[in-house]
């Protein structure tokens, strides 16, 4: 058979001939990418079809949905949550960190060859954001188009029905969920998928997928799977790439929050265990950047997009200039100017204990200091209230002594305490119940919530206070 395999089913021949590590890589992304198109539809598609489109007494044909499915993987491959490594060990990181890629590729191969043309061929050139959320509501626009519907309700129609919901949790779990289910099936059962797969390749997306294969089995393998080397802060600054976009060369460390806008407009700080103090200070300061005053806005705006190199156009902030403001703000604090809480300040120089080549060594504009300065002032015109919070330290100790209160600037005269959409009915009742009996000051009862809750509860302390009043 294998000779006729290779008039029959060449790409799966040419894959077999590959030793055994390589030809798993090759069909982990043969068969995962048709995985990936099968949730998409199962996911997303059919439900648009069953809770929306029969209200609208529509139906979708083959064809356009299709496309809806083409559309819909590549948003969320460029969107989406990328793994790092690969838990299991069996498929090394370089890999892993470019298969949202490789299956992006296909893809495109697909989308191209129904709309007949040849571009874009990568992720990086489609219009999609890298947001999550701003893909979710871009993809949606799309598929109005696509299925030529006059409702203008769209986009919220389908996220009342739960849209919403899916994407997050494809966006978070798709690539990430397809790796565990390749490293946790036998090799013999993954090669016997793969040559069934590969044999109804469609001809538009052979050539790409030869190419693809071509390259794992040329490159070396410290090439595909070698984890590489994290440049060092120093080095960032100095390269080329550090030069043209200096926030984004140096803010390369982990991020230990989100701050997640809901369907309903509203906007929740989510804070894991690992969460530690500066990474509430940085949730806060993105969480309020929506409500900066025009006249503070519009400097933002012009210093983000002068040092990340990308200007903000019609208002629309990437998570690059979003960061960006974030690394402004904590150097202002470690600089420890007129009006910066002493707390704040000891957390960012216990972060940053030197300046030179870390994320925050940026030169900050004399307009960048005085929009800081006035989100820091104590009273009069333009000033910001502050609002009573307790900020989580790097301690995990039991009792959680080492809490500190520290009072975080609004940038607005008029912004709101953070009023996440949902408050857990446990949280809420601990908190009337501890108010009611026990902590009657403010500080004190916020220390129990969070010696009850962890970090997570912080972001809810101010509504939980306020439900209790």
């Amino acid at each position: 058979m294998g000779f006729f395999e290779k008039f029959t089913n060449p790409l799966w021949h040419f894959a077999s001939t590959l030793d055994k590590e390589r030809r798993r890589i090759a069909a982990t992304v043969i068969n995962g990418y048709e995985v990936c198109r099968i949730t998409v539809k199962e996911s997303l598609v059919t439900p648009l079809e069953r809770n929306v489109l029969t209200t609208l007494k529509r139906t979708i044909d083959p064809d356009a949905r299709e496309r809806l499915i083409d559309e819909a993987l590549i948003a969320l491959l460029k969107s989406g949550r990328r793994p790092e490594s690969d838990p299991s060990r069996k498929f090394h990181d370089g890999f892993v960190a470019n298969l949202a890629e490789v299956w992006g590729a296909f893809a495109l191969a697909d989308r191209n060859n129904r709309l007949r043309c040849s571009e874009p061929s990568t992720l990086e050139g489609t219009h999609y954001s890298k947001d999550r959320d701003e893909a979710r509501t871009q993809l949606l626009v799309q598929w109005c188009e696509i299925l030529r519907l006059p409702s203008p309700n769209f986009v919220s129609d389908m996220n009342k029905h739960g849209f919403y919901k899916e994407w997050d949790d494809l966006s978070v779990a798709l690539v990430s969920g397809l790796l565990t289910g390749a490293s946790r099936a036998a090799d013999e059962v993954l090669f016997a998928k793969a040559k069934s797969t590969a044999g109804n390749i469609p001809a538009h997306r052979i050539a790409v997928t030869r190419q693809m294969i071509e390259t794992i089995a040329k490159a070396p393998l410290g090439a595909i799977h070698k984890p590489t080397q994290p440049q060092s802060n120093a080095e960032a600054v100095r390269s080329p790439v550090a030069n043209r976009h200096p926030i984004s060369a140096i803010s390369s460390d982990e991020k230990h929050y989100e701050v997640r806008t809901r369907s309903d407009g509203r906007s929740e700080i989510l804070l894991p265990d690992s969460a530690r103090a500066v990474d509430f200070i940085r949730a806060m300061i993105e969480f309020m950047r929506p409500h900066l005053l025009e006249q503070d806005a519009q400097v933002c705006r012009d210093w983000v997009s002068r040092v990340t190199g990308v200007r903000i156009v019609q208002g629309h902030w990437t998570p690059e200039h979003v960061d960006a403001l974030v690394r402004a703000y904590e150097r202002f604090c470690w600089d420890g100017e007129d009006g910066v809480e002493p707390g704040i300040k000891k957390i960012l120089r216990e972060t940053y204990p030197t300046l030179a080549g870390t994320r925050i060594d940026i030169l900050l504009s004399p307009e960048m200091r005085a929009v800081f300065r006035s989100w820091s002032s104590k009273g009069g015109n333009g000033t910001a209230p502050k609002a009573d919070t307790v900020v989580p330290s790097n301690s995990r100790g039991g009792d959680r002594q080492a809490l500190k209160p520290a009072a975080v600037p609004f940038p607005d005269a008029n912004a709101r305490r953070i009023t996440p959409a949902v408050i857990p009915v446990e949280m809420l009742a601990k908190g009337k119940h501890y108010r009611n009996n026990h902590f009657k000051n403010l500080a004190d009862w916020e220390k129990r919530m969070v010696n009850e809750f962890g970090p997570r509860v912080v972001p809810l302390l101010p509504s939980i206070w306020d439900e209790t009043s």
